[in-house]
């Protein structure tokens, strides 16, 4: 499965012809046309390695497939979430509950005083053949009498982004107080507390990890929970049965399924 280049798409650009190194990426639908789109986080430094994350969305031409090619566009530039920094895991999720997803992305590789960046960088534009000998590496060394702490993308925040209203993607970590640094690794997202907003905690590399509890106000506890999961042993030909509040019976995630919610104006 590979996309296909137009004129003004680099090549770098196209699935499946890219070099970039993919660290995380999650599912959404991000453009609300009932496809999943998908945001992939790279080694998208600004003044470093010359890469992007990728955001692609989905054209809806599904009948592609079949075809070999992926009916996938990177809007990552226009949207606003092509660059922020060396990062890892990311998740998109609906935080406020107004059906307009946000994103979070973990951020930073190694938290030090000096910058070794010029010296990854010069080994990344260098010639292939010298990847292979670890020697010609930058080394990385934690400080001692001798020597300051290296740095690698180690004090940069990170983002969380929310959708503006000309679409653009907006970094408003800073707002939110979550600019503080930190070297992060992973994401977990769930309403912890059961109030009906989404919590999420950080997995940190080399300091504590943290959990922050959303205390979203102005109605946005109002939600539709769904536990969607198979009974064991479930006759295929057995009718669905519906639970009210939270399911008991044993069961295990219904995978692949899908659910539709038709509102009283007839969208869904």
């Amino acid at each position: 499965m590979e996309g296909t280049r137009e004129f003004t798409t680099p090549s770098s650009k196209v699935l499946g012809k890219d070099s970039f190194k993919g660290m995380g990426l999650d599912f959404a639908d991000i453009n609300g046309d009932g496809w999943l789109d998908i945001f992939v986080s790279n080694i998208a430094a600004e003044y470093a390695l010359e890469e992007s994350h990728f955001l692609f969305v989905s054209t809806g031409e599904i009948e592609r497939m079949k075809e070999g090619v992926a009916p996938y566009v990177d809007l990552s530039e226009p949207l606003g979430v092509s660059r922020s920094d060396w990062s890892w895991d990311n998740k998109i999720a609906d935080f406020d509950n107004d059906g307009v997803p946000e994103m979070i992305q973990t951020t930073g590789f190694l938290k030090g005083e000096i910058n070794r960046w010029p010296e990854l960088q010069q080994i990344a534009i260098g010639n292939d053949e010298l990847l292979k000998y670890p020697s010609s590496w930058p080394r990385l060394k934690p400080a001692d009498e001798f020597h300051p702490s290296d740095d690698l993308s180690g004090h940069k925040p990170n983002p969380f982004y929310v959708r503006a209203a000309n679409g653009r993607y907006v970094n408003i970590a800073a707002a939110l107080g979550l600019d503080q640094p930190q070297v992060s690794r992973g994401i977990a997202v769930a309403d912890v507390d059961g109030d009906g907003d989404l919590d999420f905690a950080l997995a940190n590399q080399w300091e504590d990890s943290h959990f922050y509890r959303n205390d979203c106000p102005n109605g946005c506890g109002q939600f539709l929970g769904l536990h969607v999961r198979r009974p064991v042993n479930r006759d295929e030909n057995e009718q669905v049965v519906v639970y009210k509040g939270h399911p008991t019976n044993p069961s295990y995630p219904a995978v692949g399924a899908a659910a539709k919610v038709i509102l009283p104006d007839g969208e869904w």
